[in-house]
């Protein structure tokens, strides 16, 4: 067997995700979940892996780059995919390239040495030298602001004559004890034709992903530059099969 030396590759994922390995060749593969959470456009939003907002129209840094640290040149490869959950359900799951552009979540930043492979893969189309790194696979994230995301504002107007306020879910027709439900118009003139011991008003939006939990999953493939490491990634791209074809044989 040939001399091994030790290989270290760090995939870094808005923080490093350290991959060691001592073998003659390697091919790895790290996937990453990144999870974002909206309560409602306009208001605050939980973000899973780093406290940013992620609104319609607004960018939320999500860097990923290869590092080598190790002693041997690598190639690697990489692919992002999403989806939306809500009430349990998933919809709208979608995966790099996105070709048609159905997907709402805008990713920046992919340098153009990231090369689409035609097989659901980005390659990075040059050798990743001992102690160098690539350029960005991504930067960040943004949800599209669009009529479709952000839907339209819902008004609701609410009144009641209870002594003490109700729940906010209490509502029905009997005004004594609950809250009833009128036009903006009645609303307006509340005081003087119902007149009330409380009224409120809400607004909420009835948009695509209103209250829906986000996904990001980035997978990571990295490998030793030779043949036979790469022997199973078959891209359709004439350039990045050529330069996998021009990488060295161990054999040789």
């Amino acid at each position: 067997m040939k001399n091994k030396k030790s290989i270290f590759a760090s995939i870094v994922l808005t923080g490093a995700l350290v991959v060691v390995g001592t073998l003659a060749y390697f091919s790895q593969t790290h996937t990453v979940d990144n999870k974002l959470s909206t309560k409602g456009f306009g208001s605050d939003v939980v973000e899973k892996f780093t406290p940013r907002e992620f609104n319609p129209g607004a960018k939320v840094t999500k860097e990923a780059w290869v590092t080598n640290e190790g002693d041997y040149d690598l190639v690697a490869r990489a692919k992002w995919e999403e989806a939306w959950t809500k009430d349990g359900a998933t919809f709208d799951a979608y995966a790099y390239p996105d070709a048609n552009g159905e997907s709402f979540v805008i990713k920046h930043g992919m340098d153009a040495k990231w090369v689409n492979g035609g097989d659901g893969w980005a390659y990075y189309n040059e050798l990743i030298v001992v102690d160098g790194k690539t350029n960005p696979f991504l930067t960040a994230i943004e949800l599209k602001d669009t009529a479709e995301v952000t839907g339209e504002a819902i008004k609701a107007y609410y009144y009641t004559n209870a002594a003490a306020e109700p729940a906010r879910d209490n509502i029905g027709d009997d005004a004594t004890t609950q809250w009833v439900e009128v036009s903006e118009a009645e609303f307006a003139e509340i005081d003087n034709a119902k007149q009330a011991t409380f009224k409120r008003s809400t607004v909420k939006s009835n948009g695509r992903y209103e209250g829906a939990e986000y996904t990001l999953t980035l997978t990571v493939e990295v490998s030793q530059a030779n043949k036979e490491a790469v022997a199973n990634w078959q891209p359709t791209t004439a350039a990045v099969a050529d330069f996998l074809a021009g990488l060295p044989s161990v054999n040789n």
